[in-house]
């Protein structure tokens, strides 16, 4: 059974900060974050 609702809290990401790899980082945190949100 799917859960009535979900609370989701995204506080200081800093997109934009940091090299080159951390932005690849951020990138896959976010595409992560983003199918996982789809899926709820």
């Amino acid at each position: 059974m799917k859960p009535l609702f979900i609370w989701v809290h995204i506080s200081d990401i800093h997109v934009g900060h940091g090299d080159a790899s951390y932005g690849w980082d951020q990138q896959l945190v976010l595409s992560e974050l983003i199918k996982d949100v789809a899926e709820a």
